[in-house]
């Protein structure tokens, strides 16, 4: 499982996102809120967020294992 840091856009303070599946199967629209300041966060801000967090981090291994293969 994969621990996403997702940073308030209010008060900076950082949300770990433990579960993306529980996030978009969930019914509530806003199914986390801030620790630090109580904002709370929508579905889709968090699955958009948790999206190009994958897919950061797929290029990211993908450059890596180019480069290794390469030299």
């Amino acid at each position: 499982m994969i621990l996403i840091k997702y940073s308030c856009p209010k008060c900076k303070h950082t949300t770990e996102i433990a579960d993306v599946e529980k996030i978009t199967n969930s019914a509530d629209e806003y199914p986390l809120s801030c620790a630090g300041c109580g904002q709370h966060f929508s579905k889709t801000t968090l699955t958009k967020f948790a999206r190009q967090h994958a897919e950061e981090m797929i290029n990211l291994a993908l450059s890596r294992l180019k480069k290794h293969t390469s030299q």
